[in-house]
């Protein structure tokens, strides 16, 4: 008899989170605050949302669950004024969550606190926004994509590898659309890739290029398994199934950086560096910003704004010129 042995990714976050989230959950010793977090998540499944958006929902809601313990509350009846402004202060100051992400998870604390009559009362206690510290975004010189270039033409990764690379690093697609496209989202006769974003769940067409286009093509006839799967990458070990959502992309992406001798130390990486770089490129070829936000399938136009901070030339014609200082004043 064989035993199916899981091994995690090191770099597959979306496994690490749930895992994280077991452990977490594992604390809690208040029979009623496990009973309040088990029909949450129920409610969260039942409305369809994305496995990640509930991980995130649920991991804040463990926390602040556990923050009530510490305050030695048995149930969410005992919660005052000001316990949750204090939460969130303190989930921030020691860090378990990124500046750039508490934002979001803060929805599904709102959520969870909106469904109990007494804590309700408490939710405005919740902000809708938070100041962020904006930072330059650091992006792929030119001496970068050289190396990459090279890489990504000398034959150094897989046909596989090559072509989600190119993919990534030109459109801007998410690492989680790029593992879930589909052979029937190409379109070979009218030069597009249609897909359905993972996190937006809206529509994107994407023009089929032939850099990334004969590539793909090259990875189809001479490399992709024998397979009946429909998904367009596949896994190069049996069994040949669809990549693992987020990991494996992350993975590809840091071979490419290592073989092209370009990962700094502090520098994100993975499928948002390849975004952020994309958008930059275009920012700095000229493109009009509400078409690099139609390209990079944003809901919200204003996103493409951030991508100001990956190209300081541009930030610097933001800004306002300084009166001339006499001494006797302006």
């Amino acid at each position: 008899m064989y035993q199916t042995i899981i091994i995690p990714c090191r770099h597959w976050r979306y496994r690490l989170v749930k895992k994280k989230n077991k452990v977490l959950s594992d604390k809690l010793s208040e029979a009623l605050f496990c009973l309040e977090l088990e029909k949450f998540v129920d409610s969260l499944e039942k409305e369809g949302l994305s496995s990640h958006t509930i991980c995130g929902y649920k991991r804040i809601v463990i926390y602040f669950l556990l923050f009530c313990e510490e305050k030695g509350y048995t149930d969410l009846q005992g919660l005052q004024v000001n316990d949750i402004t204090d939460f969130i202060l303190y989930v921030y100051q020691r860090g378990y969550f990124k500046p750039t992400t508490i934002e979001g998870t803060l929805s599904g604390l709102r959520r969870f606190i909106l469904g109990n009559e007494h804590a309700k009362l408490f939710s405005l206690e919740i902000p809708v926004h938070l100041p962020r510290e904006r930072k330059i975004i650091e992006v792929y010189d030119e001496e970068d994509l050289s190396s990459i270039k090279n890489i990504l033409s000398n034959g150094s990764l897989s046909k596989r590898d090559t072509a989600i690379c190119k993919l990534l690093l030109e459109t801007g697609l998410r690492g989680v659309d790029v593992s879930g496209l589909k052979l029937a989202d190409i379109d070979w006769n009218n030069d597009v890739i249609y897909v359905v974003q993972n996190k937006t769940g809206e529509p994107l067409n994407i023009p089929l290029r032939s850099s990334y286009g004969n590539a793909i093509a090259d990875y189809i006839l001479h490399e992709r398994p024998d397979s009946n799967s429909d998904y367009l990458f596949l896994r190069s070990f049996a069994p040949y199934e669809k990549l693992n959502t987020s990991g494996t992309i992350y993975e590809i992406l840091e071979k490419m950086e290592e073989k092209a001798g370009v990962k700094k130390e502090g520098r994100i990486i993975g499928s948002r560096m390849t975004r952020h770089n994309a958008a930059s490129a275009m920012l700095r070829s000229g493109v009009p910003m509400p078409d690099i936000s139609a390209a990079l399938g944003h809901k919200d136009p204003n996103t493409v704004l951030v991508y100001l901070s990956t190209d300081e030339k541009a930030l610097a014609q933001c800004t306002l010129a300084m009166p001339a200082v006499t001494k006797g004043g302006i």
